[in-house]
């Protein structure tokens, strides 16, 4: 992946895409995001009450976007094309905060049908 091609190739959830491609290996992000302890106070007695809690959400997001944008840059270290096979997972690493991970397959597309890369090629 070039700098450019982050924001035009697919990070993908499917296992497989159509066409040769050549595995180069897994490639993770991750993201810890935390709120602020007034912010934490407000959620905390909105749980009370049953509300939304809208700032813990906002953390979410942004943690995922975040671990989405070091994926795509792990995979443009390792000059893939594409990232197969994404999964996301969370953890609770301090009290009010959260880690995203996101990680998955990094692979390389064939440039052509003459275009033999190894054994890892499909």
């Amino acid at each position: 992946m070039t700098e450019a091609a982050v924001q035009t190739d697919p990070i993908l959830t499917t296992e497989d895409i159509e066409g040769p491609y050549q595995v180069i290996g897994i490639v993770h992000g991750s993201c810890v995001q935390s709120g602020s302890l007034i912010k934490d106070a407000v959620e905390t007695v909105k749980n009370w009450v049953g509300c939304e809690l809208k700032q813990y959400g906002e953390m979410i997001d942004q943690a995922v976007t975040g671990a989405l944008e070091r994926l795509k840059g792990a995979a443009v270290k390792v000059g893939a094309d594409a990232v197969i096979g994404v999964r996301l997972s969370t953890a609770n690493v301090i009290d009010g905060g959260a880690e995203v991970i996101a990680y998955g397959t990094a692979v390389r597309l064939a440039r052509g049908s003459n275009d033999a890369r190894g054994s890892a090629t499909r």
